[in-house]
């Protein structure tokens, strides 16, 4: 197969991206060739946390800031570039596969009509939701009715969990009516996320000793994670004084949200971490405090239970 991947944000390190990486490993190991279709947002390196391989190629479409999301980082696309129809035309795909529904979505939807390409859609972020934690709720109606012409033109809908395409089949949303709606189950690999990555020489390098509870944090540190619901515990936790146990925080991942949440008490903040790294700040920590409530699947609440924490997390987070 030459499975071409429409994603707005492939530079950037986040649950959509991680997702699609997964995806591209897997298509590759197995000879497939694969070419993704993406905005410059975020940065060009993280390309590479996919190895180069002969049968990978990267189609940068023209882009601008989001006019909501500042924050965020990301870009979006008007229109397909005769530059970019060029290349999806020398790339030749027999399948598309579409992730994001942004303005250029439209361009390649017509694309696949015009070259009798299949296609399907997955489903990755609460796009909409995320209007309400930048003062953009007044476009939700519009968006909604955007998402339900799109996804028209996609005979199949892929979700991540029942709990969304409940949610989609709701009379709020009602995709349920434009195309079917199946659930592409996600996971985490056990081997990778667990107890045995557990590191008193992590948590030492850090001033945790073995009697201090962490608190982790991990994902992209902006509004809609509720980055200040975890703020604001870790600031009571360390100002209560009949605690036994000091409170640490231990924060993994960038944003907006980064300097707010380095300066907190008895805190580290890591930036991004890949691989063993990873997992061992994970396994090493105590309990993990995640309080976005606008997750599809949240990668990071699998990636913790696999590693051994127990998890605190808003009922919202894909149930």
């Amino acid at each position: 197969m030459r499975v071409l991947i429409q994603t707005a944000c492939s530079c950037v390190i986040d649950g959509v991206s991680t997702t699609i990486r997964k995806l591209e490993t897997f298509l590759l190991a197995n000879g497939h060739h694969v070419a993704i279709l993406t905005t410059s947002s975020g940065q060009l390196s993280n390309l590479n946390i996919v190895p180069p391989h002969p049968n990978r190629s990267i189609i940068f479409m023209n882009a601008f800031p989001l006019p909501v999301m500042a924050e965020s980082g990301y870009k979006m696309t008007k229109r397909l570039s005769s530059q970019n129809i060029s290349d999806m035309n020398d790339f030749n795909p027999t399948v598309i596969h579409v992730t994001v529904p942004d303005l250029c979505v439209l361009d390649v939807l017509q694309y696949a009509i015009d070259t009798d390409t299949p296609l399907i859609a997955t489903w990755h972020s609460n796009y909409i939701e995320y209007m309400d934690y930048y003062e953009a709720s007044w476009i939700k109606t519009s968006f909604i009715e955007w998402n339900r012409h799109t996804f028209s033109f996609v005979p199949k809908l892929f979700v991540p969990t029942p709990f969304i395409k409940d949610s989609l089949s709701s009379s709020y949303y009602q995709l349920h009516q434009c195309t079917e709606l199946h659930v592409w189950g996600r996971g985490v690999d056990c081997d990778k996320f667990s107890p045995k990555f557990r590191s008193t020489d992590f948590r030492s390098s850090h001033s945790i000793s073995p009697d201090d509870v962490a608190i982790c944090f991990a994902g992209r540190l902006v509004t809609e994670k509720h980055c200040a619901v975890y703020c604001d515990v870790i600031r009571k936790l360390n100002k209560t004084p009949r605690l036994k146990q000091r409170v640490v925080g231990v924060v993994i991942g960038e944003g907006a949200y980064f300097k707010e949440m380095s300066n907190l008490p008895n805190t580290v903040a890591t930036g991004w971490l890949n691989n063993e790294a990873l997992s061992t700040a994970y396994a090493s920590c105590d309990v993990f405090l995640f309080p976005s409530g606008s997750e599809t699947f949240g990668n990071v609440t699998l990636e913790a239970c696999a590693s051994g924490l127990p998890i605190v997390v808003e009922k919202g987070c894909s149930r």
